[in-house]
């Protein structure tokens, strides 16, 4: 996923990609990276060991970081871009988006 962040774009698409970058791996500690054997190469693509690549992580996301996978997400499904191994994730984080951010009943409220 990190990977697939753009590397150029405009002020928008180079926040999103910063603060995923760093939700999904640039935020680890040297050690984690050790333990995950997950290097960098000079084009600054991330790759995992052959090994290590079905190793379960955990992603902490805040809601700013929710908010961009969310948009990155309905980015790659509107090019129809979305790699079905990618669709239980997918569909995982915008369950946590619609649950953080609940829509509101528009027959409550309002006298």
């Amino acid at each position: 996923m990190c990977n697939m962040q753009p590397q150029y774009g405009n002020l928008n698409q180079a926040h999103a990609s910063r603060v995923l970058r760093n939700a999904f791996i640039e935020s680890f500690a040297k050690s984690q990276l050790d333990d995950y054997e997950i290097t960098k190469d000079q084009m600054g693509n991330y790759h995992v060991s052959e090994s290590k690549k079905d190793s379960p992580t955990i992603v902490k996301l805040n809601d700013d970081s929710l908010n961009c996978f969310k948009e990155f997400i309905e980015g790659l499904s509107e090019k129809q871009r979305v790699f079905f191994g990618d669709e239980t994730i997918f569909a995982t984080v915008m369950n946590l988006w619609n649950q953080a951010h609940p829509q509101e009943d528009p027959t409550e409220g309002g006298d």
